[in-house]
């Protein structure tokens, strides 16, 4: 089954008002698109890295000073392999790149701590938020929304951003690919977070800004709302059912609660 019917109805329309910038406009698109039917979530999950948190500069400038200190240099290329991955799935590129590297014959533990503690040096008192995708977040839990972090992440980077930002109230359920048998893009860890909701996967809403993550959340059966960073390659993420162009800066968290909340009424869940 699917997670929605009627895309053709809903989505010229939704497109249309995810960015409305006036009150007319975004009250004129909820109108086009509550004549549809809608599809009302039972859970919320969120991705963290490039979605709630601005982190992917930090990942990005700590990968490469920690590759270079090994003689290893990333290039564009190597930059787009890593963006969205896990901790796992980072180590097993840099493997396949640079195979005789001596960083490779470290024990796996000792290159995740190198690894996490490059991102906390780089990251430590300059990490925030996305306003917008904050406020939604935020706004989802004071109506009662059960919400839960969904990330590649492991449990160290997610408690350290979530506390960074003060986000850990809202976000007491957090699932990491280290959790799961696999990271995005398999479904793994959306199902999980679902679980430990207990609701199922197809009933949850699943905010992302990586094609990894959306393949995944699609994998998992998700109604999927695609935040990809400016710049992005759209046509990548043209099997999300709510495509935000401009990324996380650029939703409306209103329009957005007035089209996944009952009736658009929001009046809590």
């Amino acid at each position: 089954m699917q997670p929605i019917t009627n895309d053709e109805a809903i989505g010229a329309a939704t497109q249309a008002a995810v960015q409305a910038t006036t009150q007319a406009a975004a009250q004129a698109a909820v109108q086009a698109v509550t004549v549809a039917p809608r599809f009302v979530p039972q859970a919320s999950l969120f991705d963290l890295d490039g979605t709630l948190v601005d982190s992917e500069p930090f990942f990005e400038l700590s990968e490469e000073l920690l590759l270079a200190a090994w003689g290893m240099e990333i290039d564009e290329e190597l930059k787009q392999e890593f963006f969205g991955r896990s901790a796992e799935a980072f180590f097993k590129i840099v493997e396949s790149r640079f195979p005789d590297n001596s960083f490779n014959r470290l024990p796996l533990g000792e290159r995740q701590a190198l690894k996490t503690r490059a991102f906390f040096e780089a990251a430590r008192g300059r990490i925030t938020t996305f306003p917008a995708t904050e406020a939604l977040a935020r706004e989802l839990a004071a109506l009662g929304m059960p919400l839960a972090i969904a990330s590649s992440s492991t449990h160290e980077i997610i408690d350290f951003e979530l506390e960074a930002t003060g986000l850990s109230a809202i976000f007491p359920l957090r699932v990491s690919a280290t959790d799961v048998a696999h990271g995005k893009p398999a479904p793994d860890v959306f199902i999980e977070a679902a679980r430990r909701l207990g609701v199922e996967s197809r009933r949850c809403v699943v905010f992302e800004d990586s094609l990894f993550g959306l393949l995944g959340a699609k994998a998992a059966g998700a109604f999927t709302i695609s935040l990809p960073a400016p710049g992005s390659d759209l046509s990548s993420f043209a099997d999300a059912d709510i495509l935000v162009p401009g990324g996380p800066d650029a939703i409306n968290p209103r329009f957005l609660i007035d089209i996944i909340s009952p009736r658009g009424n929001r009046k809590g869940f």
